[in-house]
């Protein structure tokens, strides 16, 4: 602090010095005032760069003889000031120094005697076939269980992407079918902070021995389409459920109805895609049926190999509900065994049949993989493949 005043008193002296000077010598001489003034800053920028470039020597040579430590991202360099600072840093490097020489000296241990059985965990066959880093049970209790828990699929499920992002499965006792679904949010939505808009749902109807499934993606254009997105859901599995034997694509008609007019009396700004669906078992095999609005995607992995069951980009608007009421359908006959997938175009867009991602799921989806496996593989990583991604899959197994 005391440096600081003492160049400001002697820039003041001088310059009154100067003053003083020029007023003096101007009038006992007949020099005009322009040169003397130029005169003055001539010696006020040689003096000025002469103590600059004493300055810069002196830094350097302190430089040279006591080097800056090379400060981390994220630490505060006024730290680096402070002696308890560096004596931790000392402290930490000299822990290191001692882990590293006894992780140096120390043999691995020898694995060769040992029972091979004691060195693996009971877990399922596609995360022991997947998964390097091995995820086990956690078991808390009194049992001796110690492999995963196949819960029961509830009679319905909904949930979507939302603040966060979700995920669940179950089994359908009464035909062994294995199903996962997982809602994540895309990073687009993250970084910045916004809720994901898609939504997906699940329903069983044992009196069809059938499944009905729903997912829906929200239109990114308008601020409401996540509630419009669960909105459909919910009312897509409710109508389908509640009139059995009305086509899907009338169901959606009376759906994109109730859609509309619930959107304006909330006033809300969305709009949505859905893919319906319902799998049911039959005596000659599994019958699928479908109906769409919008670029949701259904797929069918069969024997090792992709199959796309229902397909919609137009390059342009994205059809969505409620303003397209008119749905595309399709139906299939699917043999016992085959992997039905419903996804939104945010997963669906990379499962080309024949790119990386299809060809490493048609062997990790394979059989029916634990939840935790099945939301690492939906959170897949790609540089352009940010938007929300939802899946929707159903392993129908072999009665």
């Amino acid at each position: 602090m005391l440096r600081p005043i003492i160049w400001i008193i002697g820039f003041l002296l001088g310059g009154f010095g100067l003053l003083f000077g020029n007023t003096f010598f101007i009038a006992e001489s007949a020099i005009p005032l322009s040169y003397v003034l130029t005169a003055d800053m001539l010696v006020v920028g040689v003096l000025g760069g002469l103590l600059l470039r004493s300055r810069r020597r002196r830094a350097s040579s302190a430089a040279s003889r006591h080097p800056r430590p090379r400060v981390a991202s994220g630490v505060n360099p006024l730290r680096l000031r402070s002696p308890k600072w560096r004596r931790r840093q000392k402290q930490r490097s000299e822990a290191d120094q001692r882990v590293e020489s006894l992780a140096l000296s120390e043999p691995p241990p020898d694995t060769s005697q040992q029972d091979p059985s004691s060195l693996q965990h009971e877990v399922p066959p596609a995360a022991q076939a997947h998964s390097p880093a091995m995820v086990t049970p956690l078991i808390v209790g009194p049992t001796d269980q110690t492999s995963w828990v196949r819960p029961p699929l509830p009679s319905m499920v909904i949930t979507g992407t939302q603040e966060n992002s979700s995920f669940f499965s179950g089994v359908v006792a009464e035909l062994g079918w294995e199903v996962r679904g997982a809602s994540l949010r895309g990073l687009t939505h993250a970084e910045v902070g916004e809720s994901g808009q898609d939504a997906l749902g699940v329903r069983w109807t044992p009196e069809r021995d059938g499944l009905l499934l729903a997912v829906a993606d929200g239109v990114g254009s308008k601020r409401d389409s996540r509630e419009a997105a669960r909105r459909a859901i919910v009312q897509a599995l409710r109508l389908t459920h509640a009139r059995p034997g009305i086509p899907l694509e009338h169901q959606i008609e009376s759906l994109a109805k109730d859609l509309g007019a619930w959107l304006k009396q909330q006033r809300y700004s969305a709009a949505t895609t859905l893919v319906l669906a319902e799998l049911t078992d039959a005596a000659d095999g599994l019958r699928l049926r479908i109906a769409a609005v919008g670029d949701s995607e259904v797929w069918c992995l069969a024997d090792g190999t992709w199959k796309c069951l229902y397909h919609r980009r137009t390059g342009g608007e994205t059809e969505a509900l409620p303003r397209y009421a008119r749905a595309m359908c399709r139906e299939y006959r699917l043999s016992r065994g085959a992997v039905v997938v419903l996804a939104t175009d945010g997963f669906a867009a990379a499962l080309d049949g024949r790119s990386r991602l299809a060809t490493e799921l048609a062997v990790r989806w394979a059989t029916a993989p634990t939840e935790l496996s099945f939301v690492n593989d939906v959170a897949f990583h790609h540089d352009h493949h940010l938007d929300d991604r939802t899946v929707l899959a159903v392993w129908t197994g072999e009665r």
